[in-house]
């Protein structure tokens, strides 16, 4: 399956690219794991059919602390 991610700045989301993967975890340790270094920050993925975001953060050490995702 195919998931969107972005980064939010503010109110609006900005996509950064997709990533494949079975579920939103892996879809977006494969996105990192291609991506290398993540900048800080809110960031979100969703699949291409949803509209709304699942939002996570990376903090500073490049950690990814995630809310809600499966």
């Amino acid at each position: 399956m195919k998931w969107e991610i972005a980064m939010q700045g503010g109110k609006q989301w900005y996509p950064l690219g997709t990533a494949e993967g079975s579920n939103r975890t892996t879809a977006l340790e494969s996105w990192i794991e291609k991506e290398g270094t993540v900048w800080p920050g809110r960031y979100g993925v969703r699949s291409l059919e949803e509209t709304a975001w699942q939002p996570f953060t990376v903090d500073p050490r490049g950690a990814v602390h995630d809310r809600r995702i499966d």
